[in-house]
């Protein structure tokens, strides 16, 4: 803003238009920083007669423009990503600890305590991913912004969205069963043959159109349990 209005009074205007209140998910909120910038720029580019009716414009696309991207960030990233990250960190620490413990059954060495790198895997796994794809999504939506103004709804629209929240969820299904699987063999080996039934139990809440942190959590939890509890 500094550097579009030059006159102070105007400046002190445009900073004053964005301090109203404005809410939407975090991770896309750089569409609306950047189509803003370039609807004022275009504002002061144009006659002073039509600033008024061009900063009303402003004001209600930006309010619309953080709606929808709340709708589709609050979607893909807390109801899809997020999950799927953190069932990754726990499949990254399971296939670690396993491969630990497994090096220990074949040196015909006692388990001992896992190390701690076995679990900083996990947490970085999540980090990377999610951090990624945020980051990722922040800059994208700054750049097209900037370079769209007002048609960065369409560019918004291009993006499926819908098509990867789909495929995160049940690859973090698919994952989520896999780990699973892998802690249920711990426990089924010591014959708790009951544990098969509640994680098919666990299963069928996918079907019941649970939301997808309740199933992986439901899942993990049964299983995890079940692998650590002694008979």
């Amino acid at each position: 803003l500094k550097l579009i209005w030059k006159d102070p009074a105007n400046r002190v205007a445009a900073m004053r238009r964005h301090l109203e209140l404005f809410n939407t998910q975090p991770h896309m909120a750089g569409f609306c920083l950047g189509a803003s910038a370039r609807l004022e720029e275009q504002m002061e580019a144009a006659p002073k007669s039509e600033r008024p009716a061009r900063e009303a414009r402003l004001r209600s696309f930006k309010a619309v423009l953080a709606s929808t991207c709340a709708a589709l960030g609050d979607s893909f990233f807390w109801s899809a990503l997020r999950p799927f990250c953190a069932v990754l960190a726990i499949a990254v620490w399971g296939l670690a600890a396993f491969w630990v413990w497994y090096g220990a059954a074949l040196r015909d060495e006692r388990f001992g305590a896992l190390p701690a790198g076995v679990f900083l895997a996990g947490s970085a796994a999540y980090l990377v991913l999610f951090n990624g794809v945020a980051l990722t999504a922040r800059w994208t939506g700054l750049r097209l912004g900037l370079r769209e103004g007002e048609e960065v709804a369409r560019e918004l629209k291009r993006l499926p969205f819908r098509v990867w929240e789909t495929r995160l969820r049940w690859t973090g299904f698919m994952l989520t069963a896999a780990a699973a699987a892998g802690f249920l063999v711990v426990s089924a080996a010591r014959g708790d043959w009951w544990v098969l039934l509640a994680a098919l139990t666990m299963a069928a809440l996918k079907v019941w159109d649970f939301s997808t942190a309740a199933v992986y959590a439901c899942i993990l939890f049964v299983s995890l349990a079940a692998a650590l509890i002694r008979p």
